[in-house]
């Protein structure tokens, strides 16, 4: 199962709820969870709050170590990434989803992030391009608590299935990370952090 956030922040009239999570996803394979999004650990205002509202507590891309919309305080958001160009559609057992969003446009150069995904029965192919220059560009891929990884670019599900992974035009690295599976809880976990070397980079997963 793929979810693709590829929606408006909002409701628009009281946003307070939303994160700076516009391109995002979370997949589930075999019945476990593989990928996931930050999760609420709590209200307060602090450094617990901002975070887990922030683009680099959900899996899809930084640019220049900001937030692709405007979240602050407990329950505030300003300046919003508004999703464009949506594309999805499937074909011969492949679903196919691409779209862009203007979250970044206040930065210098106005740079925008536009990603597809390609789902089949066994594989994920994930393409971020940045259009426009940019300092620092991270794709971030948060692992569920229960999935372990090793030195050989492969993730160990609980029920035994492995998926195996590569990046193109990025360079990775595995950092510690945190969940929160309900208010009031935060679990150890782990980040595929992706670095941009150029413009575009294609982080792909496969399993059998």
């Amino acid at each position: 199962k793929l979810i693709i956030d590829v929606g408006e922040v909002g409701p628009t009239y009281q946003p307070g709820h939303a994160h700076a999570d516009t391109l995002s996803f979370e997949l589930s394979l075999f019945g476990v969870r593989v990928f996931v999004n930050s999760g609420i650990s709590t209200y307060d205002i602090g450094t617990d709050r901002n975070y887990q509202r922030g683009t680099a507590a959900h899996n899809t891309l930084e640019i220049n170590g900001e937030n692709s919309s405007e979240v602050w305080a407990g329950f505030r958001v300003a300046r919003r990434a508004s999703p464009f160009g949506l594309f999805a559609g499937e074909k011969n057992g492949t679903f196919h989803a691409r779209c862009s969003h203007n979250g970044y446009r206040w930065l210098p150069k106005a740079p925008n992030h536009e990603r597809s995904w390609q789902l089949s029965s066994n594989r994920l192919e994930v393409v971020d391009t940045v259009n426009g220059a940019f300092e620092t560009a991270i794709a971030y891929f948060h692992l569920h608590p229960d999935i372990d990884l090793d030195s050989q670019n492969r993730l160990w599900l609980a029920t035994g299935e492995v998926v195996n992974w590569h990046v193109q035009g990025g360079v990775a690295r595995v950092v510690d990370s945190s969940w929160s599976p309900r208010f009031g809880s935060k679990v150890d976990s782990r980040c595929i952090e992706v670095h941009l070397e150029g413009s575009e980079i294609k982080t792909s997963f496969w399993w059998h």
